[in-house]
């Protein structure tokens, strides 16, 4: 760089050959540095405005040029620094001090000459007058561990004056916020003052509420407040379970939470349920799962409620011998402050397994909610969002969309004898907080499961439900029992003794209904006869449930009786007598409903002329009156003759003769049957699916599935294809249903011109169909 580019110079500085300036003795690698070392030893009353030369390159000021008209020199902003020496201090209130040339009021902070510049640690917030201040100030970005020493002339200006107008603007660059942090920190850990604790305490809480949202700030500051708040002789730290959360740093217990725990257990010798919470959340083994942070008010309470019913006098901890110690480790570094607690016993030489257990089965409880709200952020008030809340939250303020569902469901079911309340489908999903469906679109399998959970969380069972039965296509208009049962009233669908008891139920109904009107004696007679099957309370009112739904909206008869025809003909026989029972309970017996048992008794392949004898001996037992107990007397013994002339005699040959007559009268009816469209075969047998396409579908009704599975077919020529291949019509469509029953919980076709698949079930039937 050329001599006559270079800035003016003082003629005290000299430039050396290798580029550096030379002041008094000392050499600087900026003249900047040079100009500084000059103001802050120059003596008093010494201008500081004595005229300046050009520097050349031998080391000596050089003249200006005499033709040449000096230009007038850019204005830089006037460097100072006060005269006035001190030794360091901690300025405690507010004080006038004189700094860079100008008075300001200046609070907590260490002011005057550092006693030794090289001390360690070093005074990093020592505002020492001597040190240049720029008239004007800059916002320049300080690098790590930011020293008042090492700031330019400019910075320092900055930082003055943000001292001196109360230290809260926000747009601060975040280093001078720590220059003065360090100040307060050197203050509490290093000088031990416990007088200032207090002020400085209150200082710390209102940087934090400002400079807060740094990361790196926030951690320092909150470590500080928490040893201020040890230094004000506080009895009792209160701790939340939030906070607790937030001072988790997952490789030792927080200082906070064990001079907390120990006064609690110092006071009390137990801890309560938000003390024992806070322990367990910031334990070094704890890792919080998205529920327990997604839930996290909703996890507290579960945690309180739980722990209330496990400690109920609190959990007991017993007291060791070792008490709290710990460090401080400051954010300006180069020491570090011991802390020591004598009279509190140390928690974190105890396990937390037990609390860490319970904190990990209730963020479990809390899954589906939170997934729930994961999806669907919207709808964390809704009935949907309760229902999946664990039962101990279901009267929580969450939960309260659902208790409001609660309460009117219960005034569907009313408070009578039945214990059963009547509504539909569709009103139901209205109240639990559903979407509505089209009145004509059939209710699919995810809107019933739907429903079934919320009702399942709000302990209502309902029927017909698919998930416990074959039910047929329903609507948002079908009528739908409800009932009261615990976890909605779940029963073991497969087993044998409720199976056979839901078909009697099914046809008992509708044995009460053939008549077109159902009475109370019809009713009470169908639960008489479900008490002898020895059903479990769920059983029965889910039984009873799905009667009332029948009588008011009864399905086809056929599909109920070839359920029945899988039973034991014992069980058959059990069937037709019931509904004779529901027959007879109101007293009289209709035409109508001797047909309806006269097609039952054909479709079980029982004697359809039975049916008279069995009603009239239904009839004459129900009129026996009681009468006076026999009294047993002594009589004349009968002589051994007359007893042999009384004796009958069984003619075995005409007994067998007997039998085969039976068994052949037996064939002809069934074959009688099988002309008039009832099944041939008492079980149907399955399937396989080499001899159809489907399986449990034989080939003559795969194909007309496939030929459905290419475009709905009009009645006609879906009648026409089905005589070709040799089925009825009508009982092909049945047939198809009841596979997709035993398949998809709902039928498959829509009986109906034209003929056609559900289009949602298409894809399933291709899944279920496999390779040929």
């Amino acid at each position: 760089m050329q001599a006559q580019e270079e800035p003016e110079a003082s003629q005290r500085i000299r430039r050396t050959s290798d580029n550096r300036y030379r002041v008094k003795g000392f050499t600087f690698a900026t003249l900047q540095q040079a100009e500084a070392y000059l103001a802050r030893t120059q003596k008093p009353g010494l201008p500081t405005d004595t005229p300046r030369l050009p520097i050349s390159d031998t080391g000596r000021p050089s003249a200006p040029a005499p033709t040449a008209v000096a230009a007038a020199p850019r204005p830089v902003p006037q460097l100072a620094s006060s005269r006035k020496l001190t030794n360091e201090r901690w300025i405690h209130e507010r004080e006038t001090v004189e700094i860079g040339g100008q008075n300001l009021v200046l609070e907590l902070t260490y002011f005057g000459k550092a006693k030794d510049r090289y001390a360690w640690p070093s005074h990093n917030s020592l505002i020492d007058p001597t040190l240049p201040v720029a008239h004007e100030g800059t916002w320049e970005e300080l690098g790590y561990w930011p020293n008042y020493a090492q700031m330019s002339p400019r910075q320092r200006r900055s930082y003055i004056d943000w001292l001196a107008s109360g230290r809260r603007d926000p747009r601060t660059p975040i280093g001078y916020v720590f220059v003065y942090f360090y100040g307060l920190e050197r203050r509490l850990t290093l000088d031990h003052s416990r007088d200032a604790a207090g002020p400085i305490l209150a200082e710390l809480r209102a940087l934090h509420t400002v400079y807060g949202t740094n990361h790196s700030f926030d951690r320092y500051v909150a470590k500080l407040i928490e040893f201020a708040e040890y230094q004000t002789d506080k009895d009792t730290f209160d701790l939340t379970p939030k906070a607790a959360r937030a001072l988790h740093n997952g490789y030792e217990l927080p200082l906070r939470v064990r001079v907390a725990l120990g006064q609690a257990l110092s006071a009390a010798g137990r801890l309560d349920a938000d003390q024992a919470l806070c322990w367990a959340l910031s334990a070094p083994g704890t890792y919080l799962r998205t529920p327990a942070t997604r839930c996290f008010d909703q996890l507290c309470e579960l945690w309180r409620i739980r722990f209330s019913r496990n400690y109920p006098e609190g959990l007991k901890v017993r007291s060791g011998k070792r008490h709290i110690e710990g460090q401080y480790r400051p954010a300006s570094g180069g020491y570090t402050a011991e802390i020591s607690f004598p009279d509190l016993p140390d928690v974190a030489s105890f396990s937390t397994d037990r609390l860490q257990r319970m904190l990990e089965d209730c963020t479990t409880a809390l899954d589906a909610y939170s997934r729930f709200l994961g999806r669907n952020p919207a709808l964390s008030d809704t009935v949907q969002a309760a229902a999946l809340l664990p039962a101990e939250l279901h009267d929580s303020a969450p939960g309260r969309a659902l208790a409001d569902a609660r309460n009117k469901l219960v005034q569907i079911i009313g408070d009578g004898a039945a214990e059963h309340g009547v509504s539909t489908f569709g009103e139901v999903r209205t109240i639990v907080g559903l979407p509505s469906l089209p009145t004509d679109e059939k209710i699919a399998a995810r809107d019933m499961k739907g429903m079934a959970d919320v009702l399942d969380a709000m302990d209502f069972g309902f029927e017909p439900d698919r998930r416990f039965g074959k039910v047929g296509p329903l609507l948002p208009d079908t009528p739908v029992a409800l009932f009261s049962a615990p976890g909605g009233g779940h029963v073991d669908s497969e087993s044998p003794a409720y199976g056979a008891a839901r078909v009697m139920a099914e046809i008992s109904a509708l044995a009460a209904i053939s008549d077109g009107v159902a009475v109370d004696e019809e009713l009470r007679s169908v639960a008489r006869d479900l008490a002898q099957f020895g059903l479990s309370p769920a059983e029965t009112s889910r039984l009873l449930a799905l009667v009332h739904a029948i009588l008011i909206d009864p399905p086809h008869s056929r599909a109920a009786m070839r359920r029945a025809l899988e039973l034991s003909f014992t069980e058959r026989n059990r069937i037709a007598d019931a509904a004779i029972g529901a027959v007879l309970a109101d007293g009289k017996v209709l035409p109508a409903e001797v047909r309806f048992l006269e097609a039952l008794h054909k479709t079980l392949g029982l004697n359809a002329e039975s049916v008279y004898s069995r009603l009239h001996r239904g009839a004459v037992e129900d009129e026996l009156a009681s009468v006076a107990p026999a009294v047993v007397r002594a009589g004349a013994e009968i002589p051994e003759e007359e007893r042999k002339r009384a004796a009958v005699a069984i003619d075995e040959e005409r007994l067998a003769r007997i039998k085969q007559e039976t068994s052949a009268v037996s064939v002809l009816l069934s074959e009688i049957f099988e002309e008039e469209g009832a099944p041939a075969a008492m079980v149907p047998s399955a399937v396989s699916a080499d001899e159809g396409g489907y399986p449990g579908l034989d080939a003559a009704h795969s194909r007309l599935l496939d030929a459905l599975l290419q475009a709905a077919m009009p009645r006609d020529a879906f009648d026409e294809l089905a005589r070709e291949l040799k089925v009825m019509p009508a009982g092909a469509i049945e047939t198809i249903n009841d596979w997709a029953f035993e398949q998809f919980g709902e039928a498959a076709l829509d009986d109906d011109d034209p003929v056609a698949i559900i289009e949602y079930l298409q894809s399933d039937i291709v899944e279920a169909r496999g390779e040929r």
